[in-house]
């Protein structure tokens, strides 16, 4: 059992998944450059979407175009914010 196996039979949050494709978005600066790394940290985040959807962990996500500039994070905490007040009972 792995420990991804492990904490999904444990009491199961919902999780939300966000992360650029690497390439300029709407959201960076003009001229911004392709970020390698994001790209890289995209292929992995779909991966492991993948494996939390294949146990039944609740999962949501937003894969966009963009690269690990703050405004992207600003941006899902609002779209992940009701998700995260449910899971606190708030």
């Amino acid at each position: 059992m792995t420990s991804l196996d492990r904490l999904t039979a444990c009491a199961t949050p919902p999780v939300h998944l966000s992360t650029g494709d690497g390439t300029p978005g709407p959201l960076d600066p003009p001229g911004s450059a392709y970020d390698p790394a994001e790209a890289v940290i995209h292929d992995l985040t779909r991966s492991l979407e993948a494996r939390l959807c294949q146990l039944g962990a609740p999962v949501t996500s937003h894969f966009h175009a963009g690269t690990h500039h703050p405004a992207y994070g600003e941006r899902e905490l609002h779209h992940s914010l009701p998700m995260l007040l449910r899971a606190l009972g708030s």
